[in-house]
């Protein structure tokens, strides 16, 4: 299968509150954050939002986010377009190629909505993006 077609959400952010948190565990200031994963994404002649988020599923199936991608995912979530619903998928590596997965998954969504890929950024998952999307542009939100 081909790569997804996605543009980068170039200052899409998280809630106050969050940024602040970085900025203190990071020694910066809001002005010095950079973006965060947050795509628009085109499949099927939809358009669909999505953010990849550091952190795993606990065995209760729960989220548990890395403050990172607890952002990504806040970021995404405030966007002024698509759904009001947020669909969190886990992604692992396994036999099936990771673009066969999310392609699979947005087979099955509507038009608009929102999904955070939830996993181990800095582990098994770290570079795969460039496996999973063609980054075709940049997009902003109109202030």
């Amino acid at each position: 299968m081909g790569k997804i077609k996605a543009k980068l959400i170039i200052d899409a952010r998280p809630s106050e509150s969050t940024l602040q948190q970085i900025c203190a565990e990071s020694g910066t200031s809001p002005e010095q954050q950079s973006g965060f994963m947050v795509f628009e994404i085109e499949h099927k002649d939809k358009i669909m939002y999505c953010s990849w988020a550091g952190g795993r599923m606990t065995s209760e199936q729960t989220p548990e986010f890395t403050l990172i991608g607890q952002a990504a995912t806040e970021a995404l979530v405030n966007l002024p377009w698509g759904s009001n619903k947020l669909i969190i998928q886990h992604m692992e590596l396994g036999p099936t190629p990771l673009v066969d997965k999310l392609t699979a998954l947005l087979d099955k969504l509507d038009a608009g909505a929102k999904v955070c890929f939830l996993g181990d950024l800095r582990g098994s998952l770290d570079g795969q993006i460039q496996f999973v999307f063609d980054i075709v542009g940049i997009k902003q939100i109109a202030h």
